[in-house]
């Protein structure tokens, strides 16, 4: 009882005061394209959407480490551009037809742009007779890795040093899944702080929105690109949920639904901020409506996703949702509610064989 008590008196939701999610889904729809004069690229599902200009061309943000762009010319437009991606890993290759990124179909590593945190450049050229082309990453195999997790920043920036370190110190991960409230009230000063905190971290990072982070609805997807987005990686599928109305609405519904489907048969891992329910019940600290949180997690068990990851609640929760591993993990500097007397933390996955497993680091001792 002690326990149900402090997370009803320290749970902080605001859901009411989040702006309606359907405008955000409907954004999600058209995020990917950006056009600079002739130039237009469109990005595959809009994992890449444009943050950015250099040298009068858009720099892009990748919401994933694998992405695939098509880039367009006029026939009286430039037959040479550049391609800029930030938020990417080192090393990171592109391939397309023979005479667009070179001479043949050989990966072409990404050129290092110094002053774009992880940022790559590829120079695309447009063969003669050629007003499109295509490019994508290298194909990844499928074989284990490491990622790493956490949520809930809000008014922790000013100690989040010790969570980075904690970030950067752990060995072989490949990249970060965020599960929503880097901000308390989505102010840009508070954007600005999270993302200069963020060039501080050596790890792409794949982000969904939490309910903090959408007092304005668009500014988050400004920022980091699609609320509702799938992508693969290394063989493993991640689904971002925008669940930061303690809900989804009905554009979000459909997404989810093509995400579950073209992941059923590989393993999968959701990732979203607020639980459709919690393994206690409390109301606040789920979604608001029981009958749609039981199709979430009727829908996502049917689809034989792997692991369920959250946020919202600031401490660890570690249980099953229809016989999908789940785990809370709100740990990254918001007010703890040390719950399960563990202060600020992340989560290590590996992923054997296709199955995650999750294991805590402390941040604090």
């Amino acid at each position: 009882m002690t326990r149900v008590l402090a997370m009803l008196s320290m749970v902080v939701t605001a859901c009411s005061s989040v702006t309606d999610p359907e405008p955000r889904a409907q954004l999600d729809l058209v995020l990917g394209t950006a056009r600079s004069g002739a130039l237009t690229f469109r990005a595959t599902n809009g994992l890449l959407h444009a943050a950015g200009q250099r040298d009068g061309l858009p720099v892009f943000r990748a919401s994933c480490p694998e992405f695939s762009v098509a880039i367009e010319t006029t026939a009286d437009g430039p037959r040479e551009t550049r391609l800029f991606v930030r938020n990417v890993p080192a090393g990171l290759k592109l391939v397309s037809s023979a005479g667009v990124l070179g001479p043949s179909t050989s990966p072409v590593t990404g050129a290092r742009v110094d002053d774009v945190h992880l940022g790559l450049s590829w120079t695309v050229s447009f063969p003669p007779g050629v007003d499109q082309v295509e490019l994508r990453t290298e194909p990844i195999d499928a074989r284990d890795f490491t990622f790493l997790a956490f949520g809930d920043i809000q008014r922790g920036i000013d100690r989040f040093d010790d969570v980075i370190a904690t970030l950067n110190a752990q060995p072989d991960a490949e990249f970060i899944v965020v599960m929503g409230d880097l901000t308390n009230v989505s102010t840009d000063a508070e954007f600005d702080a999270i993302d200069e905190a963020f060039t501080r971290i050596d790890l792409p990072m794949v982000v969904t929105p939490g309910n903090h982070d959408v007092y304005r609805s668009t500014v988050f997807q400004q920022r980091y690109g699609r609320a509702n987005y799938s992508c693969e990686l290394r063989g493993t599928r991640f689904t971002s949920v925008d669940s930061s109305n303690a809900g989804l609405s009905e554009t979000a519904w459909r997404l989810y639904d093509d995400a579950l489907a073209v992941g059923k048969d590989q393993p999968h891992v959701v990732f979203s901020h607020i639980p459709a329910t919690e393994s206690f019940g409390v109301r606040s600290g789920q979604w608001n409506s029981r009958v749609e949180a039981r199709r979430f997690v009727g829908s996502t068990a049917a689809a034989n996703v792997d692991l369920l990851l959250f946020g919202h609640l600031h401490t660890l929760d570690v249980y099953e949702l229809a016989g999908v591993p789940t785990v809370i993990s709100g740990g990254a500097g918001a007010i703890e509610e040390r719950l399960d007397g563990i202060d600020r933390h992340i989560l290590s996955v590996r992923v054997e064989g296709g199955v995650p497993k999750v294991s805590v680091v402390r941040v604090d001792p």
